[in-house]
């Protein structure tokens, strides 16, 4: 039991630390997203389990996880399904507004990624690419 305590403490913690004022981490002084594009994103990443992995459980999970027991607006985004439904909403909120996650903003990086994975219909898994035959 008492190792169990400390695993929730832990990721508790973690959840808590990774929400906080998220930076664009370049040093211009620049926070809009769209004046500071970083590398592209690649097509083969808008699939959620990427999206969930550098976007949601990084900056959105302290408000809208059932992880975390918090689904605030009603949101959840801890599971595809639920992002999924939810797709409209956080495209209206996060891109179009940019007025989430609450107390902070998302990276260069975390905002083109989430954009271009909304705006290709919220993939569930990495879209297959046919494979490149080399001719002599």
């Amino acid at each position: 039991m008492h190792h169990f305590v400390w695993f929730v403490l832990l990721l508790l913690t973690s959840g808590l630390v990774s929400c906080g004022a998220i930076s664009s981490g370049d040093s211009s002084g620049q926070k809009d997203p769209d004046t500071n594009p970083q590398k592209p994103v690649d097509p083969q990443e808008l699939h959620y389990p990427n999206v969930d992995a550098e976007v949601f459980s990084v900056s959105c999970y302290r408000c809208h996880s059932h992880l975390f027991g918090v689904t605030r607006g009603g949101v959840a985004l801890d599971s595809y399904a639920e992002a999924s439904f939810n797709a409209a909403r956080i495209y209206q909120a996060g891109i179009v507004e940019k007025r989430m996650p609450l107390g902070g903003m998302l990276t260069v990086r975390q905002y083109e990624l989430l954009k271009a994975w909304l705006e290709s219909g919220a993939p569930a898994f990495e879209l297959e690419v046919a494979p490149v035959t080399l001719q002599e």
